[in-house]
């Protein structure tokens, strides 16, 4: 109940009822209900524009909620995910398995800093020396951050302003808050996604994947995020308002990567807008193909399979102009709840639940089943 309690939520219901024509009281009930319904926090049905009046009660079942959908993940996963947790190892088991990853530049923290080969970063020549080495371009990632927080872009414009010793001070510093970072190489989208999107900065796929009991990965789902604007990431959300960017989802196809149905949540948390046209570019989004997509396919499914025991998870990949590359993992991802996609992964995981839970007695799902 605190999260119904809370004076921020009650300025949502109150907004909620002034957009919709309705009353504070009539708004926050529906946000109760649907609770008790589905487990969806009040953002949740806010920003699906569950809370619409002329939207009748079942609506939510196209939907799954947060709590819901991590409860079924928690269940068919192990709970050994560090790798997906920390960006470092994440690394290491890309390289392991041969799977594509951005380049590692090194690691930053003030328990001592290193560069990709090993080699400590310590005194000012070092660091000097090191900055020296780096690419026109490269990301600063918290090496436990999630949903884009914190990541900041650096390069060549950066050490001109600054000097060299100077941008050394700079880089060497930016574990000072206390949190490790990991540098590395900064992707460039694929000429046809930028010319979609506006802009260079990646764009990424999130493929939704599971592991059968037999053995077999598969895509259950797959959402598109397209950048709107000049941003580093295509994060739905800022991690550190909470508030929704411009950027849009779209959904691929699963048979042909072609786009279809997209939208993009509006910054005031309430409902969204279906978008035709990107808005920066002005391009049709929808029958766009997304290139590189059966590599994208199969490079998941290759990496689902050496992500075991993690048998679900969430992969976010970049489309680059030599192809697809990973750029992490999630093994409690979210979903936003547009499209029959949704319904693939309840069904998949609630009959994985049901599997794991008899010992494997029961008869697995196949793959035709779930489709």
């Amino acid at each position: 109940m605190r999260h119904f309690c809370r004076s921020d939520v009650w300025g949502q219901f109150q907004a909620a009822a002034n957009h919709y024509g309705s009353s504070t009281p009539a708004i926050a009930w529906k946000a109760l209900r649907l609770y008790g319904a589905g487990r969806f926090l009040p953002g949740e049905s806010l920003c699906r524009g569950l809370l619409d009046p002329r939207l009748p009660m079942n609506e939510h079942l196209a939907h799954v909620s947060e709590e819901r959908l991590h409860g079924l993940q928690h269940a068919v996963n192990s709970p050994h995910a560090a790798m997906c947790r920390d960006k470092l190892m994440f690394h290491d088991f890309c390289r392991s398995h041969d799977l594509p990853v951005a380049d590692l530049l090194g690691v930053v923290s003030r328990h001592g800093s290193r560069d990709a080969q090993g080699e400590p970063l310590s005194t000012p020549a070092q660091w000097e020396a090191f900055v020296r080495r780096l690419p026109e371009s490269f990301l600063a990632k918290p090496r436990h951050g999630r949903q884009g927080h914190g990541i900041v872009a650096l390069g060549l414009d950066s050490r001109e302003e600054a000097g060299l010793p100077e941008f050394a001070k700079e880089v060497a510093g930016l574990a000072d808050d206390g949190e490790d970072r990991i540098l590395e190489q900064r992707l460039r989208s694929h000429d046809r996604v930028a010319e979609l999107t506006g802009t260079r900065s990646i764009s990424a796929l999130r493929l939704f994947t599971r592991v059968s009991p037999e053995g077999e990965p598969e895509v259950l789902d797959c959402h598109f995020r397209l950048i709107v604007g000049d941003s580093v990431t295509d994060n739905i959300s800022d991690p550190c308002t909470g508030r929704f960017t411009a950027n849009v989802v779209a959904l691929p196809q699963l048979e042909d990567g072609r786009l279809g149905t997209a939208w993009a949540f509006n910054a005031n948390g309430l409902g969204y807008d279906w978008v035709t046209h990107h808005p920066t570019t002005g391009a049709l989004i929808e029958g766009f193909e997304v290139p590189f997509w059966v590599e994208a396919l199969q490079l998941v499914k290759a990496a689902a399979r050496d992500l075991l025991p993690i048998r679900t998870a969430g992969w976010d990949v970049a489309l680059t102009p030599n192809g697809p590359v990973l750029i992490e993992v999630n093994e409690r991802f979210q979903h936003v709840g547009f499209g029959d996609g949704i319904q693939r992964i309840r069904q998949a995981l609630l009959a994985d639940k049901r599997y794991l839970e008899t010992g494997g007695l029961s008869c697995p799902p196949s793959s035709s089943q779930l489709h």
